[in-house]
């Protein structure tokens, strides 16, 4: 029976494994330069004695020793199988969060199917471009039908409102002289000039009133005598 330094239990060593403990067991004679072995010395360290057997050297700390923090448990306690004792590792883990925002972890919504036209839109909206000008040009000036009245507010007069409402219109009938691009194309309306001049008088808060000029003092008259 020999002790290992890796090992917090004595361990039984069978026949074909004495003789390995007995050439770890010989001095190295301090003249003679060490052969560095991965499985005795991977971290080699210049200050380590070479007149200590190699089994007696310092060694690297094990993976019990780096588990002291107390996210992972030394063993398992008993009566417990080994099913339910991992089990209840990993939900104590995800209750941690450990799991959460790991190097190298899924990215969101990989396993979607994603289109050319999907990857561009979220681009897009990840540099704040208008998507707006991605649009099919019958739904973009359908969109842009919907945007007069917010647009309209804006204005400061009537006859602004109306020249807006007039030059979407001129880029709708334009549309209409063109070749459909299919049948399912989308086919913009006019838009309601005197609708859109009512709600933009009836939205625009009410005039300030003016301000009133203060009345003249009436002047003193004169009388046509004099007291001498």
């Amino acid at each position: 029976m020999a002790v290992l330094l890796d090992q917090p239990e004595p361990a039984v060593l069978l026949r074909q494994h004495q003789r390995e403990v007995g050439l770890l067991d010989d001095a190295v004679d301090a003249g003679r330069p060490v052969v560095e072995l991965e499985g005795v010395l991977p971290d080699t360290d210049p200050v380590v004695p070479v007149d200590l057997s190699a089994a007696r050297r310092p060694h690297p700390p094990t993976l019990a020793d780096r588990c002291h923090d107390g996210r992972v448990t030394q063993r398992k306690p008993p009566g417990v199988s080994f099913e339910t004792w991992v089990d209840r590792q990993i939900t104590q883990a995800q209750e941690r969060g450990d799991f959460a925002r790991l190097p190298g972890g899924p990215l969101k919504d990989l396993d979607r199917e994603q289109t050319a036209y999907d990857w561009a839109l979220a681009k897009a909206r990840r540099e704040g471009v208008d998507t707006g000008a991605m649009l099919p040009p019958g739904l973009r000036l359908r969109r842009e039908r919907d945007d007069l009245p917010e647009r309209a507010a804006r204005l400061t007069t009537e006859a602004e409102v109306r020249a807006l409402a007039e030059d979407y219109n001129a880029r709708v009938e334009a549309f209409w002289r063109q070749p459909a691009e299919s049948r399912w194309a989308a086919v913009p309306g006019l838009a309601d000039v005197e609708a859109l001049v009512e709600g933009w008088m009836r939205d625009r808060p009410p005039p300030e009133p003016a301000p009133v000029a203060p009345s003249p003092q009436p002047q003193a008259r004169r009388r046509w005598w004099r007291r001498r």
